[in-house]
């Protein structure tokens, strides 16, 4: 039977002991360590979760396939090489291609969090509205409007899209959304026990990866604190993480505050 849980609490208040007590548990009950997944948008969390379960249970980075953050998980999945991601020297060629610089926009790694592009060309902001529109799965022309950024031009905006997708049909490359629009379409892992952390930093998009994860799962953890959602500028809605289950329990002892600063 399948089982949802919404685990919520602040700072210090022991969220990841408590997934570490579920992996633990899991383990203890004859779950392999590869049917376990551990996801969160960053790769911060997913390093200290993988770490500390490895020297709590005694396992090595390998056996734990499945502790990745969201675009490492769908890049695994799909099966994509370094090669088949647009790099700097694509990026150099649609640039020359639409009179504008795009540096940086290759800067990330599938095993990084945040994935929208960075500025640091007179293109960049452009990618940066596509992306959010991306992750936020609305139209173009929101985005635009709602970024109120009157020294850009909604025409290069969809000009610049067109010519990216274009590109990438062509070259048969794919960018950071794709990874996540293109996981939606392939059958996830079977997985016993899924644990989602820092759930209220995702964006609509990740949601339906999440939310797709989790047919073939039949456990579901989603953690996180609705107060500490600092990444609502990718397009994030904190609503979806506090409205995903009705299961919820709240971790209310900060363990790492003094009683007079809490």
């Amino acid at each position: 039977m399948k089982t949802d849980q919404l685990l919520l609490g602040p700072p210090g208040c022991g969220k990841t002991h408590t997934l570490m007590q579920m992996v633990e548990d899991a383990l203890a009950q004859g779950t392999r360590p590869e049917e376990i997944g551990f996801m969160s948008f960053t790769k911060k969390a997913v390093e200290e979760a993988r770490g500390r379960a490895c020297a709590r249970f005694n396992l090595e980075h390998k056996q734990l396939p499945w502790f990745r953050t969201l675009h490492s998980a769908a890049w695994r999945s799909l099966g994509l090489s370094r090669n088949d991601l647009l790099s700097m020297e694509d990026w150099r060629t649609l640039g020359q291609t639409l009179g504008l610089s795009f540096k940086g926009a290759d800067a990330a790694s599938p095993d990084d969090g945040i994935l929208i592009a960075a500025v640091g060309g007179d293109g960049s902001k452009y990618l940066q509205m596509i992306d959010r529109s991306r992750y936020r799965q609305c139209t173009l022309e929101q985005e635009f409007n709602d970024a109120e950024d009157y020294n850009l031009h909604f025409s290069k905006m969809k000009q610049i899209h067109e010519t990216v997708t274009s590109y990438k049909s062509d070259n048969q490359k794919v960018d950071f959304a794709d990874m996540i629009e293109l996981a939606l379409d392939i059958e996830p892992p079977r997985l016993q026990l899924l644990l989602i952390d820092e759930a209220q930093d995702l964006t609509p998009l990740q949601w339906e990866m999440v939310l797709h994860w989790r047919t073939n799962a039949e456990r579901v953890v989603y953690s996180g604190d609705d107060d500490q959602a600092i990444h609502r500028w990718t397009g994030v809605v904190v609503e979806r993480f506090m409205q995903v289950t009705d299961n919820v329990d709240i971790l209310s002892q900060s363990y790492r505050l003094p009683k007079l600063v809490l």
